[in-house]
């Protein structure tokens, strides 16, 4: 009837690669009016379905996830068990780490080391934030990172998937135990040993994700039988088959560390973690940004990308109206246990894996194939086993059936005084040496640990020695801006001494020619009275005093600037430059310098003396009172001389 297969209000689109968690779509989700939004929709496993308990639980830490804002959390939306455990999940525009790497191994491309540090690092700042978020009682732990859930969208960002999905097991032992061997190339030590999940295994399973990116394959196997650190110190010595480096040893080291089967000799958080590769990221040796990781996922995946983009236009635009029509007609129908029953089969029935469209044919087989053969492959060496076993049972009782039949006379070993003490011998040489090996690798191990600190000490003393001269050049220039400042204070101050005393001695030429100009003139005296020459003193003097007070500047009396019957408007103030010092020095300061300005009765600035303030600015806010401007001040009309406090400001 319709050209796409719906389950439930879900329009199954395109098929996604398939992961640990199960299969994958591109879905459509039905609204009451039509199209809701297109979503990454996850069908989980039959075995995990019955668990009603998981459900529960999972969705109320989905519940908890959907406030979170943060680029890398994938949000998930809602977890319906419809004749099938379904969780549906925001849609990311772009493709996992594990699909990224295969086809750079498939098509001989670089996954750099620089491409992987960034991606590890995204994901420690993903996993610090969750981990500072709570859900009750408890940190927002994963316990599932894979590369096959954690994407590196077209824009460069990394975003993880599948939350606490894994976590949520810790206490169902179906649905656990069922994870665990679709998980089990990505478990830390303590879940396989049935231990709580804990921010630990977050840790352990980045430094897998790492491990993965920059070998190309995982660390473990099905088996699961390797030795951890032996494969993390072949990293040092390893022969990258995609780019031919080696890996560098301080990425080995955050490996090395990440990946400790003991939990309590990992990182002690996340952040730990993120601050390491963030140090190596930052350092200029490595050139990964965002911009540039999204270039080379686009360069890649160009064609993908174009095809994935012109299939999301037109799932957005399509007629969604007769899939809702059928979940209304649906809906319609009498409830019955056999109604019931019917829709349940039918919604619950998944189209076979091809008979929905695939967004990439390539990548879905190749990643999905592996996951769908897990059970065969673990079950295969079993069954091979039981058959060999059954073989060798039949061979041996067909071989006592047939010796039986013949009399053959009884061979008994003897054994002599010597052999029994040869073999006590040996044994005590093997219990010899067994103690001899353990303390050689407890040796070792402890040399590697001394070596470890050692290394920290060397680079803690590096930074150090590094840092050294930069401060004494910064403390140089401290001090040589000082020494500046203070010269400038010394010239300043004898500056001011100097003119001090020009102003004194004008002060005193001033009165020695008023003195002058009081006295009478002979002739004056000489022909007239003592009154006379009295009125005529006291005339010279009143003259005298009307040209004080009109002509010289130091007897023109001083008004507050605060005065209200003050005329006086600001026409220019200039503002201080930066002390050139302190701009040479590369310091930069703020500060205020209190001054006591006069200004003369044509508007100029007499002077200006320093009250308080950095003594750094002092110079600079004189020069630049100087050069003030007002309009002639008066007073009812007479002319007079303004003192005003100042504050210039840096």
């Amino acid at each position: 009837m319709f050209d796409y297969h719906q389950i439930g209000k879900y329009v199954l689109l395109r098929e996604l690669p398939e992961t640990p968690l199960g299969r994958n779509f591109r879905a459509a989700e039905l609204g009451q009016t039509g199209l809701d939004k297109i979503v990454h929709l996850s069908r989980l496993i039959n075995e995990v379905t019955p668990e009603t308990k998981f459900q529960h639980i999972l969705q109320s830490k989905f519940d908890a996830i959907k406030p979170l804002i943060h680029e890398g959390v994938n949000h998930p939306f809602e977890i319906n068990n419809i004749g099938g455990m379904f969780i549906s999940q925001e849609l990311v525009e772009g493709f996992s780490i594990k699909a990224i790497i295969r086809r750079c191994v498939k098509n001989n491309l670089p996954f750099s080391i620089d491409y992987a540090l960034y991606a590890a690092s995204r994901i420690c700042n993903t996993m610090e934030y969750a981990h500072n978020q709570m859900v009750g009682d408890q940190p927002l732990i994963h316990g599932g990172l894979t590369p096959y859930n954690i994407y590196i969208s077209f824009d460069g960002q990394v975003k993880i998937m599948d939350w606490s999905v894994v976590a949520t097991t810790d206490n169902m032992a179906t649905a656990r135990n069922i994870f665990l061997q679709r998980y089990q190339l990505y478990l830390a030590p303590e879940q396989t040993e049935g231990k709580p999940t804990t921010p630990s295994v977050d840790i352990f399973q980045t430094g897998l994700v790492f491990y993965e990116m920059l070998t190309g394959s995982p660390l473990y196997t099905i088996n699961r039988q390797e030795n951890v650190e032996e494969m993390v110190q072949e990293l040092y010595t390893m022969k990258r088959v995609i780019d031919g480096k080696n890996i560098p040893e301080e990425i080995v080291n955050i490996v090395s560390k990440a990946l400790s089967v003991n939990p309590a000799t990992r990182y002690p958080s996340i952040r730990a973690m993120r601050e390491d590769l963030d140090t190596l990221l930052y350092s200029g040796t490595y050139l990964a940004t965002t911009t540039k990781t999204s270039f080379f996922i686009n360069s890649i995946y160009k064609d993908e990308i174009a095809r994935f983009k012109d299939n999301l236009s037109t799932e957005l635009t399509l007629n969604y109206a007769p899939y809702l029509m059928s979940i209304t007609e649906g809906a319609e129908e009498p409830a019955g246990e056999a109604a019931e029953g019917e829709e349940a089969a039918s919604i619950s029935a998944l189209p076979e894996a091809g008979e929905i469209a695939a967004e990439d044919e390539d990548i879905v087989g190749d990643v999905g194939d592996e996951f769908r053969t897990y059970t065969r492959r673990k079950q295969f060496p079993l069954v091979l086993s039981l058959i060999i076993i059954a073989a060798v049972i039949l061979s041996v009782v067909v071989t006592v059936l047939i010796v039986g039949k013949e009399e053959k006379p009884e061979f008994r070993p003897v054994v002599s005084p010597e052999d029994i003490a040869r073999k006590a011998e040996l044994e005590r040489m093997r219990k010899t040496v067994d103690e001899l090996r353990t303390s050689i690798e407890s040796r070792e191990q402890e040399k590697t640990e001394a070596e470890a600190r050692l290394r920290e000490l060397e680079r803690q003393v590096e930074r150090e020695t590094t840092e050294q001269p930069a401060l004494q050049a910064e403390d140089q220039k401290i001090r040589d801006a000082l020494e500046e400042e203070r010269r400038r204070k010394a010239e300043e101050a004898e500056r001011i001494k100097r003119e001090e005393e020009e102003r004194q001695r004008r002060e005193r030429m001033a009165r020695l020619a008023a003195e002058l100009d009081r006295r009478p003139t002979g002739s004056s005296s000489e022909a007239g009275s003592g009154s006379d020459s009295t009125a005529g003193t006291s005339t010279a003097t009143d003259s005298s005093s009307e040209t004080t007070f009109t002509d010289n500047p130091e007897e023109i009396p001083i008004v507050s600037g605060n005065d209200k019957q003050l005329k006086m408007e600001p026409i220019e103030r200039i503002p201080p430059q930066y002390p050139v010092s302190l701009r040479r020095a590369g310091i930069r300061r703020s500060g205020e310098v209190k001054l006591l300005v006069i200004v003369a009765t044509d508007g100029t600035v007499e002077s200006a003396r320093v009250l308080s303030g950095d003594a750094v600015f002092h110079a600079e806010a004189q020069k630049a009172a100087l050069k003030w401007r007002y309009t002639p001040p008066t007073k009812n009309g007479k002319k007079v001389r303004v003192s005003m406090v100042v504050a210039v400001n840096f």
